[in-house]
């Protein structure tokens, strides 16, 4: 009987443990898919207003220019 009891007990943490698990697949799926149409949506501005960005890499002392400020012939991209 205990053994039986035990058995029901893991299969229902098994079933609970599996709910939890599709529902973070699927909330993580939801916010990728928000972060693609953020970003998409921001390239899209960007490259309509031909606006220039660039990112530091503290860290590795890099700097990332998009494509905008390279068209511009930004005069810090020389340094670069």
């Amino acid at each position: 009987m205990a053994h039986l009891h035990a058995e029901l007990v893991l299969e229902q943490q098994v079933a609970e443990r599996t709910v939890l698990l599709s529902e973070e697949i699927q909330e993580r799926q939801r916010i990728e898919t928000a972060l693609r149409q953020s970003e998409e949506q921001r390239r899209l501005t960007m490259d309509f207003t031909h606006i220039g960005s660039w990112n530091w890499n503290i860290i590795e002392n890099t700097v990332d220019w998009n494509d905008n400020l390279r068209k511009q012939g930004h005069s810090l991209l020389s340094s670069n």
